[in-house]
């Protein structure tokens, strides 16, 4: 495996207080969703965001994982559940916002068929996100994925990467 480089990993001294790599920066786009008829959906979180994303990288992830004897010691009751499409997440910081979610899972969605177009690729196509969720279920999320493959390699892993001073905790959602 691949070390990560010292542009991957933010200075710190502790993996309990890990900040999250400068995934998300502003767009230089100064266009407003006035009445436009767009054809991207409303619920897609890559294109109808006014930000650039960046992806986490998969060695920026390994690196700052909890150790997984660590990760029992603090969750002894915890079950991936039974394998589906959709990923439920919980323990997310309070600050959490879709952006970083896009940034943590976006790396698992396929490539385009086009190389020059990603805004054709089908909604089934595409991962969806549905989160941070607020009220009752604040500081969870749920990440549907196109196939069981993909969140699969998701759960694997990220599950117990330190994001914002948390671990993630991650298990398949509940078919619907």
């Amino acid at each position: 495996s691949t070390s990560p480089t010292k542009d991957d990993i933010p200075p710190t001294t502790s993996s309990t207080n890990i900040s999250p790599p400068p995934s998300v920066s502003s767009s230089t786009s100064t266009s407003t969703s006035s009445s436009s008829s767009s054809s991207s959906s409303s619920t897609d979180p890559i294109t109808s965001l006014s930000t650039v994303i960046t992806p986490t990288s998969h060695d920026f992830i390994t690196a700052n994982r909890l150790p997984i004897d660590e990760f029992k010691r603090i969750y002894p009751q915890y079950e991936a559940g039974v394998p589906s499409k959709t990923l439920f997440i919980k323990n997310l910081d309070a600050t959490t916002t879709p952006e970083d979610l896009v940034s943590i899972f976006m790396t698992f969605e396929s490539p385009a068929k086009s190389s020059d177009d990603t805004s054709t690729r089908q909604s089934s196509e595409r991962i969806q996100y549905k989160g941070p969720l607020t009220g009752r279920m604040k500081g969870q999320a749920f990440v549907t994925f196109p196939n069981q493959e993909g969140a699969t390699a998701a759960l694997e892993l990220v599950n117990s990467f330190m994001w914002k001073g948390k671990p993630l905790v991650i298990m398949y959602g509940k078919a619907k």
